[in-house]
């Protein structure tokens, strides 16, 4: 446990941040299971993923690019 106070208010912060990643991360993945989801709705939350500093640009685009190829063909 930290003993700090400025530790403590850190360690609550980087939980509730962690929460907040982890709930987008499962809306995410729940989208891109499902077929009939919409492919433009799917780059928009890897944009704001991306805008929230939860994805590297990089692999947002990656992402982006694996999801067009796996539903085209």
């Amino acid at each position: 446990m930290p003993n700090l106070a400025s530790a403590k208010k850190n360690l609550r912060k980087s939980r509730k941040t962690a929460g907040g990643n982890l709930k987008f991360l499962k809306s995410l993945k729940n989208l891109e299971k499902d077929p009939d989801a919409n492919h433009q709705k799917i780059q928009s939350l890897l944009d704001k993923a991306v805008k929230k500093g939860i994805f590297h640009r990089n692999k947002a685009s990656r992402l982006k690019s694996k999801l067009f190829k796996k539903r085209s063909g």
